[in-house]
């Protein structure tokens, strides 16, 4: 049996990123370790988009998580493998064509929100894509 991902963020210490980034006193690191391809509907968005992605943009992304509510980091990581894994089910081998699609669709303008600090918005808009994701994926959530 595997552990929870709040097990498996417990005591945990800022990671380098975070380090370097000047948020060493977080409690816990949620900046690096989660965002993966398979479990990351944002991850993918920007590792899979046609145009090569911005390091800036995705510490901005980095810097939202660690700004948010620890309860909503992993409601949003919970929610979103669920999604990819229907994805890559539902896709097989062409499932790197959904994300360029869902990247226009949904993380340019978070990006852009970030952009100009508007992190509220933001973070609506995130969970509005999951929303909009599960009822369009819902046969199989």
């Amino acid at each position: 049996m595997g552990i929870t991902i709040e097990q498996y963020l417990k005591d945990r210490e800022a990671c380098p990123v975070c380090r370097d980034h000047g948020a060493d006193k977080m409690e816990h690191c949620v900046t690096a370790p989660l965002s993966r391809e398979d479990n990351c509907i944002i991850y993918n968005s920007i590792w899979f988009n046609e145009d090569p992605h911005d390091n800036a943009d995705v510490l901005l992304l980095q810097k939202l998580r660690a700004s948010i509510s620890e309860a909503k980091v992993l409601e949003y990581y919970h929610r979103s493998n669920l999604i990819v894994k229907h994805i890559k089910i539902l896709a097989g081998k062409e499932q790197a064509d959904f994300w360029p699609y869902y990247y226009q669709r949904f993380v340019f303008d978070i990006v852009q929100l970030l952009k100009v600090n508007d992190t509220s918005t933001a973070c609506d808009k995130i969970f509005k894509m999951l929303d909009e994701l599960e009822a369009e994926h819902g046969e199989i959530l």
